[in-house]
């Protein structure tokens, strides 16, 4: 085992494994030969496990020299990065060295504009006061030209005066040229003298104009320079309050400005800083942006740690540019079991909680509260379906924070965000409200109708018609009868339909602004307060961009835009429709021309009963209002069952004349406008009927018996299992079946009403107290 301690060479190896090959046994020791075989044989054994071990040994060798190698390499580069980041340390001092000296030169600069500017203000004062100077000689000048001009229109004048003096001195010099030559002479002399002075007054003036026209020129070119001075002045002030901003005005700045003059800070004797527990007195993140005066600026600067105890506390410090806002914020670089109380209070980002994991590197405590503020004022319409519906504040992410209950929204807030939460989880728990309520609806709303919807929230809030969702006074105050605060109703949501919309658009009803004064319907007694609308104008104007239906029938009574009544509106809408959809019940398509107000019995237009009845009356209205008008064709049939109230329009009358009610399979005749004539075709009818067949008799027995006609249009009329009270379901005539009278003398005058020998008429049973075909199987069903 003593060989396994030492370092062989491989020649050394080499030649002692021959050894071992090259014993041989001593022939002299006779009977030792197999003993020294079984020696030779554990020798071989030793052997081959020693190469073995070596063998092992040497590439565990091999494997340390690598490592060893890798170790060396590893020591090298890390001495040229040192280097590096010395080199580095010593180009951040220059450029913090040449940041300071630029620093100097700015405010040198600073002086020096300053100076130029003062200067320039001086020559602008200088070039105003001459300016108003010149603008006064060109006044004056141009009084004097004017005088002149006036002068030399006045010699002008007098110029034409004498040319045609001079004409006619002329003629009659040329009658009397003989006799007058001396005084002639006298005369031309006489004019070529005021003709010079005429050209010297002329050049005169010339010269004036031109002395006026140069000082115009000279008065705009000094205007242009005094607007170039004003360009020069006001880009010299714009560049002075620019440099003037390197000046600390805020903590913040001044911060930043320690920040840089810690960095060039190294410790005397070369070993790092220690780390300092400095505690803000006096100071509150709030205050980093308000600005300071030059003496509160120095008071601050007192305040805050400085000297190379407190280097290693500003290299924690970086400034990052907030994605949200665009601003520079602080941060500071966290340290294992270490808590120093400036750190919170100068960490304006939040960092990675269970709440927001995405963009917390990128987005400062401010923009992220105002966040979450701002969704729960007005974002909360959207994801729904889902509890994490508060976004990243970062545009362009899509991840959702970690918020799902009031209880996360407390947690990071005031722990994250050093906010209080109370106003913020009350917001919450409506918001989830009013998402509950809209996940409700059937169907579920879509993305754009979610948009208009928050958008027509929003509109009627700022036009002051609306409440604000999250107004106090719907706070539910009092306790019920368990000791528990209710919680929070949305109340209902209609479904506005607005005409630049495609579905339906939700609309929290509870919180449209009321009338302070009641009104009490005349017609069901209740006191309901309207919607403080103002007038239709107003109304109009509130919703404008929303316009559709919705705008009126949220009211509770109608106004002049629905119903063009002259009168005060005393019935509300609800009961409004309720009488038009009783009267179209009653009086059927007849009705569809009589429906009136309920207040003053005025027949309504088609588009007011649009307007004021429900869908399923408009449904209804419409319905009739098609039947009454095809009935008018010739090629409309109504079905003649009792029990059907339709009727079929044919595009041309069929080739076969038995036909049959779509909607109830009742078989007519369409020729002859009766219930089918059952084993006879047309043409046999008429023959039976024109030559007295006995057929043709029981027929219009039948009709004799089974129907009667109507005393208002005379129409054939089949009494079914109903009561003796009859209204004809084409012109709505009200009569006895029994005696045909009029139901209106009947109502008037009781039973004096009915005709002479009715049953009625003679005995103390009312036509509605009767049920049946006939008079007979009446009184039967009612006897016994």
């Amino acid at each position: 085992m003593g060989l396994l301690g030492k370092r062989f060479s491989s020649k050394s190896r080499l030649s002692l494994i021959d050894e071992f090959k090259g014993a041989e046994p001593s022939v002299t020791e006779g009977g030792r030969l197999s003993r020294s075989n079984t020696l030779r044989q554990q020798h071989l054994q030793e052997q081959e496990s020693l190469r073995i071990t070596i063998q092992q040994h040497e590439i565990k060798i091999q494997e340390q020299e690598h490592n060893v190698n890798d170790l060396t390499n590893t020591i090298e580069r890390m001495k040229n990065e040192e280097e590096l980041l010395h080199s580095q340390v010593w180009t951040f001092s220059d450029q913090l060295s040449k940041a300071k000296a630029d620093a100097d030169n700015l405010r040198t600069q600073v002086t020096t504009f300053e100076e130029q500017t003062r200067n320039l203000n001086w020559q602008y004062q200088v070039a105003s006061i001459s300016m108003n100077d010149l603008k006064g000689a060109c006044n004056e000048k141009d009084e004097e030209l004017s005088a002149r001009s006036n002068t030399i229109h006045v010699l002008s004048g007098h110029n034409q005066q004498l040319q045609r003096r001079v004409a006619h001195l002329e003629r009659i010099v040329s009658s009397t040229s003989q006799n007058s030559g001396t005084d002639m002479q006298t005369f031309f002399d006489h004019y070529a003298e005021m003709e010079n002075a005429h050209k010297d007054l002329s050049s005169r003036v010339e010269t004036d104009i031109q002395e006026r026209l140069e000082l115009r020129e000279a008065f705009e070119a000094m205007e242009c320079e005094n607007a170039s001075l004003k360009t020069v002045i006001e880009e010299l002030q714009k560049d002075t309050s620019g440099l003037e901003m390197c000046q600390p005005q805020t903590l913040r700045s001044l911060l930043t400005m320690r920040l840089v003059d810690q960095a060039l800070i190294i410790s005397e004797d070369g070993t790092p800083s220690q780390n300092h527990n400095w505690s803000p007195t006096g100071l509150s993140q709030s205050s980093l942006d308000t600005k300071c005066s030059p003496a509160e600026i120095q008071e601050l600067a007192k305040l805050l740690p400085t000297g190379p105890d407190y280097v290693h506390f500003y290299k924690k410090m970086s400034l990052d540019i907030c994605t949200v806002c665009t601003k520079p914020k602080f941060k500071l670089k966290s340290e294992p079991r270490q808590n120093f109380l400036s750190s919170k209070w100068l960490n304006e980002y939040l960092g990675k909680t269970r709440y927001f994991t995405c963009c917390y590197e990128q987005v400062c405590k401010d923009c992220f509260t105002k966040h979450i503020l701002e969704t729960l004022k007005s974002n909360w319409w959207y994801k729904l379906g889902t509890l994490q519906w508060f976004s990243c504040p970062r545009e362009g992410c899509e991840e959702s924070l970690g918020i799902r209950c009031e209880a996360d929204l407390e947690i990071c807030l005031e722990r994250s965000c050093d906010t209080v939460a109370v106003d913020h989880v009350k917001m919450y728990v409506k918001a989830m409200a009013f998402r509950q309520a809209l996940e409700a609806l059937e169907p579920k709303p879509n993305d754009e109708t979610l948009r208009k919807a928050a958008e027509l929230t929003k509109h009627l809030v700022e036009a002051n018609r609306m409440h604000s969702l999250f107004d106090p006074r719907f706070d539910p105050a009092m306790v019920d009868e368990t000791g528990c605060i209710p919680e929070f109703s949305t109340g209902t949501i209609y479904n506005a339909v607005i005409d630049n919309s495609s579905s339906p658009v939700p609309l929290f009803l509870r919180f449209i602004r009321r009338q302070t004064q009641s009104t009490c319907c005349m017609v069901c007694s209740k006191t309901m307060f309207e919607i403080d609308y103002g007038t239709v104008e107003t109304w109009k104007a509130a919703c404008t961009g929303f316009d559709g239906s919705w705008m009126w029938n949220i009211l509770v009574f109608p106004t002049s835009e629905t119903q063009h009544c002259d009168h005060d509106f005393e019935v509300c809408r609800a009961c409004t429709a309720e009488h038009l959809r009783g009267a179209l019940v009653s009086g059927g398509p007849s009705a569809c021309d009589t429906l009136s107000c309920p207040q003053c019995n005025r027949v309504l237009s088609y588009q007011e009963i649009h307007q004021l009845a429900d869908t399923e009356t408009v449904a209804k209205y419409e319905k009739f209002m098609l039947q009454t008008f095809l009935s008018k064709d010739p090629n409309f049939r109504w079905c003649l069952s009792p029990l059907c109230e339709t009727g079929q329009l044919y595009q041309t009358p069929p080739r076969n004349a038995k036909t049959s009610c779509e909607e109830c399979n009742y078989e007519m005749c369409f020729k002859h406008e009766m219930p089918w004539h059952e084993g006879l075709t047309c043409d046999e009818y008429d023959s039976v009927r024109d030559h007295g067949d006995p057929s043709y008799g029981e027929t219009q027995e039948w009709i004799r018996t089974n129907t009667k006609p109507c005393p208002g249009c005379q129409v054939g009329i089949q009494k079914g299992e109903a009561c003796f009270h009859m209204t004809c379901s084409q012109c709505n005539h009200e009569f006895c079946w029994q005696c045909l009278a009029n139901w209106t003398e009947i109502r008037a005058n009781g039973q004096e009403g009915h005709a002479e020998g009715c049953f009625f008429r003679t005995n103390d049973v009312r036509p509605t107290g009767l049920r049946g075909e006939n008079l007979e199987e009446a009184l039967q069903a009612r006897n016994g």
